[in-house]
Formats: C-alpha cells, sequence, structure tokens
C-alpha cells in the first residue's frame, strides 16, 4: 500500500506568525515584538512545540508578560487563529484517499494549534494516523521523527511531503523519500509521476 505523508503548515494550511503575535499583543496590551520575543528569542515557541510546557504554562506566560490575568480562551483563540487553508493541495487528499493511498500527517505543531485545526479542518479527518510535535517530544528536522515516521508508513512506497528543503533533505538522509513542496501543480505532478494518483 502506498503512503502519503504530509507536512500540514505551508502544504494544506498557509500560517503567519506575524498576525499570532499582533492578536495575542493586542490581548496582552503589548507591543507586538515582545509577544515575538517570547515567542521565538526566548524558545517558548520550540519548548511548546516539542510538548515540553503545555496550554497552561503558555497561558500564564502572557499573564505574567500582560502583568495581567487574561480569558484563557480567548489567548488561546489568538495564539491559533492564524490559519488560511490551501484548497488546491487539500483536493488532493480526496483523490489519494480514492486511490487506496494511506494519508499520514507529520508536523511540527503545539496543541493550540492542533486542536484548532482539528475543529475548524474537516480535512483532518481524511488522515490514517497523526505524528505531531508536541506529542511526542521532537521537532523536525531531529532525524528520529523521521524514522518515527517511516515506520509508521510501514512500506517502502511512501512520499513525504513538506515545504521546508531542510525537512526533505534530513528525511531522505534517513530513508523517507520526500518531495519539497512549492506548490499544488508541481505536487500533483509528482504523485501522478509516481502513481500515487
Amino acid at each position: 500500500m502506498k503512503t502519503a505523508i504530509f507536512d500540514l503548515g505551508g502544504v494544506l494550511i498557509d500560517f503567519c506568525h506575524k498576525q499570532m503575535c499582533k492578536q495575542l499583543a493586542n490581548i496582552c496590551d503589548v507591543e507586538p515584538e515582545r509577544i515575538h520575543k517570547v515567542f521565538f528569542t526566548d524558545t517558548l515557541g520550540e519548548l511548546y512545540e516539542k510538548g515540553l510546557i503545555d496550554s497552561q504554562y503558555l497561558y500564564l506566560k502572557l499573564c505574567h508578560e500582560a502583568k495581567k490575568p487574561l480569558n484563557f480562551s480567548d489567548v488561546m483563540h489568538a495564539a491559533s487563529a492564524i490559519f488560511e487553508p490551501i484548497p488546491q493541495t487539500i483536493d488532493l487528499l480526496e483523490e489519494l484517499k480514492s486511490k487506496g493511498v494511506r494519508l499520514l500527517l507529520l508536523s511540527n505543531t503545539c496543541e493550540a494549534h492542533f486542536q484548532y485545526a482539528e475543529k475548524n479542518y474537516p480535512f483532518l479527518k481524511k488522515f490514517d494516523g497523526f505524528l505531531l510535535s508536541y506529542k511526542v517530544g521532537m521537532r523536525k528536522p531531529d532525524p528520529k521523527i523521521f524514522k518515527m515516521a517511516l515506520c509508521m508508513a510501514n512500506t517502502t512506497d511512501c512520499l513525504y511531503i513538506d515545504d521546508v528543503a531542510n525537512h526533505t533533505k534530513v528525511a531522505i538522509e534517513n530513508g523517507l523519500s520526500s518531495h519539497h513542496y512549492t506548490n499544488p501543480e508541481n505536487l500533483r505532478n509528482v504523485l501522478k509521476m509516481r502513481r500515487f494518483i
């Protein structure tokens, strides 16, 4: 059986960290640059994506930055309402399923983002399995996560699709056939060439 392993952000949905920082800054009454520093300079985002901290910890950290209590749901929504589906790639999922291709999702993501995606994007129900950084305690491009994906695929006839060139490079180095995603049309051609669709 063929297996297609998809990345989420940048392949199936676009996202904007700048928008997240702006939305959280509005709630916290601070400058967006301060939120950016907390997430990306101070590595809070990386810890959250690895599952080393949870949503409650993130919430308390943002309350500390705001110097006031915040509404938990508002914080999670502001952190997560940053996505835009990529319909042409999403359409390929149905084509792959109709050909009997097994679908797996391999994503660097956090608890809040994935819960938001599950609630708002029904296409995720098409997937047969998920390998999520915050659940397994590691992020791409850690070679171990690609080896886990290969085990999960349980076939040599699989293709991993990611928009980050270094991720596909490391995946290939670890035995996972990969495609560097640039646009839906190019992906469609690769899937046809590989007889996935």
